[in-house]
């Protein structure tokens, strides 16, 4: 997993560097909060551990920045402390992050949290996916029903304008003109006909961008 790390102090950059290449993570390490949230604006990786304390920017803001641009909670923010009191818990939690750690604390100690951390993460990344697959089924079936309606209320008022200008065009009373509109109409009532016909046996819908950026389902003969 990429993870990002801030820490001001180098010993417990280095410990906490050695725990989380032990557990085979991909880490990012900086030394202050600038750098912290430089590095996640360009690379929003999903778990962030940051030291409270340090030049510039402080882990506290960075997490308040976090959750401002990361609306979806994406993201596992793990606060690192030397003061673990009601207070400092307090506004750890209110800059809106997960977890927290005291330091300084033994490589068994960080590697529980930090694990605690990982299972979160996986646990919100199955979570969004299983919401965005019934998010899909729901608008599949929105579409079917969709669908199914149309070809109801459509179909059979469809097939009479059909049959009536089919026995239009052979009748010889119309001049050439009223044929050839005759004509148009019976065209587009079989383009409609192939519209509701592919919209129905639809398994797969794909989406399509029209003019002005508008996105509707692909209905072409093409697909």
């Amino acid at each position: 997993m990429r993870v990002l790390f801030a820490d001001d102090d180098p010993t417990a950059r280095t410990l906490l560097t050695a725990v989380l290449s032990e557990l085979g993570h991909d880490t990012h390490v900086v030394e202050d909060g600038q750098q912290a949230w430089d590095a996640f604006v360009a690379d929003p990786v999903p778990l962030v551990i940051l030291d409270i304390r340090m030049p510039g920017l402080d882990g506290l803001e960075i997490c308040k920045r976090i959750r401002e641009r990361d609306t979806e909670r994406a993201t596992f923010v793990l606060m690192v402390t030397a003061h673990d009191g009601p207070g400092d818990l307090k506004a750890v939690l209110d800059a809106g992050a997960d977890d927290y750690i005291a330091k300084p604390s033994s490589p068994k100690a960080l590697r529980a949290r930090i694990e605690i951390a990982e299972r979160r993460v996986q646990q919100a990344v199955a979570l969004h996916s299983a919401e965005s697959d019934l998010a899909r089924a729901r608008w599949l079936a929105g579409i079917g029903e969709t669908a199914l309606a149309m070809e109801r209320e459509i179909s059979e008022p469809l097939r009479t304008i059909l049959d009536r200008s089919r026995a239009l065009l052979d009748d010889p009373s119309f001049n050439d003109d009223q044929r050839e509109q005759l004509g148009v109409i019976r065209e587009q009532g079989i383009r409609l006909s192939g519209v509701i016909g592919r919209a129905v046996k639809l398994e797969s819908p794909q989406s399509v961008e029209y003019l002005g950026g508008a996105k509707m389902i692909d209905l072409s003969e093409e697909r």
